[in-house]
């Protein structure tokens, strides 16, 4: 598989230097994408990342403390992309995941659903247009939820 191919009709994608508004191919919802296929096909974040309840159900049911290992089955699932924004999710999932099974003290269940919430925040496309990589803010996402870290927090990185 191309790995940047459009889940349409599998041409190649574009990546444009202003967003457009664009409908996407599958829920038909509207917005504004800098991301599309040659042939104008458009998918959105919400439809590109159906399939996180997979990654949830995979770290729930984990027992190694490798998250490299951890990643590498999450990336065998069907519905990831190489250049997709479930990136964005799945590196802070599969740190919390190996951090739980290494001993730290975390409600798993509890911090997957707010490395979802913080991930799905970061835009398709953050790496390239925001330079900064979406997989490296999931690891920063991770630290902060497993510190509970806040804007405002002293104490352990204070």
């Amino acid at each position: 598989m191309h790995p940047e191919e459009c889940l349409i009709c599998k041409a190649p994608l574009e990546y444009l230097v202003r967003d457009e508004d664009m409908e996407c191919a599958i829920c038909h919802k509207k917005e504004s994408s800098k991301t599309r296929c040659v042939n104008g096909h458009y998918v959105c974040n919400d439809c590109h990342t159906q399939g996180m309840d997979t990654i949830f159900g995979l770290c729930l049911a984990e027992t190694s403390a490798d998250p490299a290992a951890i990643l590498r089955r999450m990336m065998d699932l069907s519905f990831c992309h190489m250049h997709g924004p479930e990136h964005h999710v799945m590196v802070g999932a599969a740190l919390l995941t190996a951090y739980k099974n290494a001993g730290g003290k975390l409600d798993l269940e509890s911090a997957l659903r707010e490395m979802y919430s913080r991930g799905k925040a970061v835009p398709g496309g953050a790496c390239g247009f925001w330079g900064a990589c979406g997989a490296g803010i999931s690891a920063g996402q991770f630290l902060a939820i497993a510190t509970a870290s806040t804007p405002l927090a002293r104490e352990p990185w204070g």
